[in-house]
């Protein structure tokens, strides 16, 4: 949590955005369960808009790494800070969201970064040759 919340103060974003149309629950968005929400979100802070999607989905943010790191580290404000242009939070609540069955910790180690580039490089590859060819 900590290392995210460092990477997004660092960037700093002018925007971001998210889409909540549909969401994946549970131990997703891989192995998640797909759930219409019809929700989308703007803010030029970051941390404020994952506070407001908590109270939306109906998280308890102390068991939020990012939460807390934020908190911790006094990027994260509170919910009754945060001024919401639009459709108020309360209307979207979603009251049984299924959270993970566990977290996973991301791995940036040597290992995963090279499995990863490979896996991609590999994947533009294929797309390659499926391109159709033009005659010179």
């Amino acid at each position: 949590g900590k290392m995210l919340v460092e990477t997004a103060a660092a960037i700093a974003p002018q925007l971001t955005v998210v889409d909540g149309i549909i969401g994946h629950e549970g131990n997703g968005p891989s192995g998640g369960t797909a759930r219409p929400l019809g929700i989308m979100g703007a803010s030029t802070d970051v941390f404020a808009l994952d506070r407001v999607l908590m109270a939306i989905l109906d998280v308890d943010p102390d068991t939020v790494p990012i939460y807390l790191a934020g908190r911790e580290l006094g990027a994260m404000p509170e919910l009754e800070e945060i001024a919401i242009a639009g459709e108020s939070w309360q209307n979207l609540c979603v009251d049984d969201w299924q959270l993970p069955d566990r977290l996973i910790p991301i791995d940036f180690g040597a290992p995963r970064v090279l499995k990863s580039t490979l896996k991609h490089v590999l994947t533009l590859l294929s797309e390659a040759r499926s391109l159709p060819r033009r005659k010179a």
